[in-house]
């Protein structure tokens, strides 16, 4: 569906028309097959992105009150 130069023996008209035929012809559950693979590989992926992103912040701000452009990932350039 998300290619430039489509087949021209293509069967669905539009998104609504692939999801409507795919779900007829194999099932309710086939637009969302694979589904629970991908969100348990990003579950975990996020948790370790958070918690470094934590301890970075944590590390560059020295536990010092206010805000820190250095810690929360800020350029700030003065002329």
């Amino acid at each position: 569906m998300q290619c430039l130069r489509p087949c021209p023996n293509a069967v669905y008209r539009n998104i609504f028309d692939a999801l409507s035929n795919m779900i007829k012809r194999e099932g309710l559950f086939t637009p969302v097959r694979g589904m629970n693979i991908v969100a348990m590989g990003a579950g975990p992926a996020h948790a370790f992105y958070f918690s470094c992103y934590e301890a970075m912040k944590r590390l560059f701000t020295g536990n010092t009150a206010g805000h820190n452009p250095i810690a929360h990932g800020e350029l700030c350039f003065q002329l």
